[in-house]
């Protein structure tokens, strides 16, 4: 379900992407051309769809839209699926005969002279029509305890698996057969907030802060294997072994054998290079959850495995750990700044266990009890 479509004029795009990047830092998923606009399909249709999917249609509006087609064309649409309609004015502009017979009888939300002072104001109207709570990114669960998920132990195929085909490196060869006991693992990667809280725990500093700054509900960066593995350990957790992380992004025995997790469409399961315009990190659990109900597996944050990296090869293996000593730690799943062919579920990455970067994270996972 879509909360959220924005129609605007293309010469409004700077303030069309910005206002959608508040929205959805809010947890407000929107629905955006042309970032969601799948590639092959008719541009036309998939606007259609959009509109009718979504909550509440946000108008973008000045004087290139209200002389825009596209612009009519959309809010006629929003109009006949009774969509309510929120026109964000950025600039003082007449309104077109055509505009005015849908909108006469809405409330007009002024925001020029400088429109980032009315998107709080957005934010909260945008929020009390979906029926949710103000500040709900602060209090919501995602800023909150670490949720665990349970993965049910079984037998998989880890590696180059048919579905991946060409798209597969050498190091995800051989694939082979690994068989895993149940464990438990974070339905999300940890947040800033939570990571936060164990730095203030153990009185130690916050890493540093990436060039779009800290927001407690995007995944944590900027954070070594070391510093990933002493969160885990505080928690009472651990990290997950490659074969576990691999796994549970595959959807463990509930697995439809996608190519990334949860999905065939990248732009429907995580953040990558093409939706983020390379901007950093997005909140955790705006796109589609997997067959475990576990988000942001592919995309957003590539994380941390607990094994050294190793070498496949064909023999099946029970329970894998990975070497007892290396130079590279393990990780997984691409991120913001990913193309697609590193968001797969069995793409392999890694880097020395001191490294740390703006687009590497981590979860944790845990014994089963």
């Amino acid at each position: 379900m879509i909360d959220v479509f924005i129609s605007y004029s293309s010469k409004d795009k700077h303030i069309a992407d910005a206002v959608c990047h508040e929205l959805e830092e809010n947890r407000i998923k929107c629905w955006i051309a042309p970032r969601d606009v799948l590639a092959g399909m008719a541009y036309a249709r998939q606007i259609i769809h959009a509109i009718k999917d979504c909550e509440i249609l946000i108008l973008i509006f000045s004087s290139s839209a209200n002389e825009s087609q596209h612009v009519s064309n959309e809010i006629d649409q929003g109009f006949k699926a009774n969509k309510p309609i929120i026109p964000f004015v950025i600039e003082e502009s007449n309104v077109n005969d055509e505009l005015d017979y849908y909108l006469s009888r809405k409330h007009w939300l002024v925001a020029y002279p400088d429109y980032k002072q009315k998107t709080e104001t957005l934010i909260k109207t945008v929020l009390q029509l979906l029926g949710r709570k103000i500040n709900n990114v602060e209090d919501g669960p995602d800023c909150g305890p670490v949720k665990m998920v349970k993965v049910e132990g079984g037998t998989f195929t880890m590696g180059a698996t048919i579905e991946q085909g060409k798209d597969a490196f050498d190091s995800e060869k051989p694939k082979h057969n690994v068989t895993l006991d149940s464990f438990f693992i974070s339905d999300a990667p940890i947040t800033v907030r939570q990571y936060r809280e164990f730095c203030e725990a153990t009185n130690r500093n916050m890493p540093d802060a990436p060039n779009w700054g800290w927001h407690d509900n995007h995944p944590i960066v900027n954070v070594s294997w070391h510093d990933a593995n002493d969160f885990a350990k505080w928690l009472g957790c651990r990290l997950p072994s490659e074969a576990e992380w691999e796994f549970a992004a595959r959807g463990g025995n509930l697995s439809k054998h996608y190519k990334y997790s949860g999905g065939n469409v990248p732009n429907e399961i995580g953040w990558f290079l093409d939706n983020t315009n390379q901007t950093g990190t997005r909140p955790i659990r705006l796109k589609k959850a997997n067959e475990l109900g576990l988000y942001d597996m592919s995309g957003n944050v590539y994380e941390w495995c607990n094994d050294w990296k190793y070498e496949y090869t064909e023999k099946d293996e029970y329970n894998p750990k990975g070497p007892e000593s290396g130079f590279i730690k393990a990780s997984k799943g691409g991120s913001w700044h990913s193309s697609t062919r590193s968001l797969r579920v069995s793409n392999r990455d890694d880097d020395p266990p001191e490294f740390y970067s703006h687009n590497v994270g981590f979860r944790v996972a845990a014994d089963e009890y």
